[in-house]
């Protein structure tokens, strides 16, 4: 197996090769090669500057990725809600940029979440609650007091027609009362089969809103976190969270419809222990498991090769088979023609001899010799009755 690093603009449709860095054993070698059967690919590489190289690279390659299908928090949400085995996690959102509804969604709820539905590591997420006749807006490490007219300013400058999705806040914070969410990192096998590579909590060390460790933060195992900050429950918690790194991907996958390898779903867990999705990413961070992850990428890339070598093989012998057959047929087409010529030259032959024979006929000599060819006959039917 060889590991080629390209990148999008690498890529010549053209000749249909890539010019990337090969990796030889000892270092980085630049070479211009086919494009590779299997192709790791990331997010980025869907932006829509590269439609064109995805597609070519989409009908000759084969991606562990692919970002065709992917959802957005908002749509993903909605479509689990549609799925009794899944709807227990939606937790209840609105998308709207009338300021008017941010506010009545908050009526309802104790605090709002504001979230950008194609947000990166945690940007732009605000939390939104009110405290006696202030609004307060939390970002990162600050709180912020508004009052409404204030905040209707703030919401139409910087979150008004950003696509922006609005949920109920839901409290996934530690004893020390630090915000976290449970990381259920998955990814496939060396037989194609998801597995859970580990489950751990992420911790936002003196945030205010989001538990995302490139905002500030830290990390911890799952056990001893559950057994500190759920007593009793944590067993339970634990089961539920193992149940559900096995149930949840084939179901995100299915949703998508197109190739993924690995996810990270990003789970809230309540005061009193409920499960609640936060969001699902089909490209996670792989710093925090790093050694388990690569183990299995190069075990799943061996997969996709098997595989994609017997589909090749498969259409080499198709071709094969094709070219035989056309062959084939090519050889009969022009033994017909042939046969066709041949029969356009014996009719012609035919017709000539008719006129010929007409000629004879109509000749001096052909008359001359009527008694002699009258006897001839009689003779031989003579010869018979004896």
């Amino acid at each position: 197996m060889n590991l080629l690093f390209m990148r999008p603009d690498d890529v010549d449709i053209i000749s249909n090769t890539v010019k990337g860095q090969l990796f030889d054993g000892d270092g980085w070698v630049e070479v211009i090669t086919e494009i590779p059967l299997v192709i790791d690919s990331n997010p980025p590489c869907f932006r829509k500057k590269y439609q064109s190289i995805i597609e070519h690279l989409r009908k000759h390659s084969n991606f562990t990725y692919d970002g065709k299908g992917s959802l957005n928090k908002h749509t993903l949400l909605e479509r689990l809600k549609q799925d009794e085995r899944f709807s227990y996690l939606v937790i209840p959102s609105i998308k709207s940029d009338d300021f008017e509804d941010i506010i009545e969604f908050l009526d309802h709820h104790e605090a709002i979440v504001l979230k950008p539905i194609y947000s990166d590591r945690g940007r732009g997420v605000y939390k939104l609650f009110k405290e006696d006749d202030s609004y307060v807006l939390s970002y990162l490490v600050k709180d912020r007091h508004f009052n409404k007219k204030e905040l209707e300013d703030y919401f139409n400058e910087f979150i008004k027609g950003r696509n922006y999705v609005c949920q109920k806040y839901i409290s996934s914070r530690t004893k020390q009362g630090d915000p976290f969410d449970c990381r259920i990192h998955v990814q496939k096998d060396g037989k194609g089969r998801w597995i859970v590579v580990k489950n751990y909590i992420r911790i936002g060390i003196g945030q205010k809103v989001i538990s995302n460790v490139n905002q500030g933060g830290g990390i911890s195992d799952l056990v001893p976190f559950l057994k500190a900050n759920y007593d009793d429950q944590w067993k339970e918690i634990n089961r539920e969270i193992k149940k559900l790194a096995k149930t949840l991907p084939d179901k995100i996958e299915s949703l998508k419809g197109t190739p993924t390898m690995a996810l990270g779903f990003d789970v809230a867990i309540s005061k009193s222990g409920e499960l609640y999705l936060f969001e699902s990413n089909g490209a996670p961070a792989i710093k925090t498991v790093l050694s388990k992850t690569s183990q299995l990428r190069v075990q799943y890339y061996q997969y996709m090769l098997n595989n994609i070598t017997d589909k090749n093989l498969l259409k080499e012998v198709n071709k094969v088979h094709s070219k035989t057959l056309e062959k084939h047929i090519g050889y009969e087409v022009e033994k017909i023609k042939r046969l066709e010529n041949r029969i356009a030259v014996l009719e012609n032959e035919r017709e000539f001899y008719k006129e010929e024979y007409s000629k004879m006929k109509e000749s001096s000599s052909w008359k001359l010799t009527v008694p002699v060819r009258k006897i001839g006959s009689l003779k031989k039917k003579f010869g018979k009755n004896k």
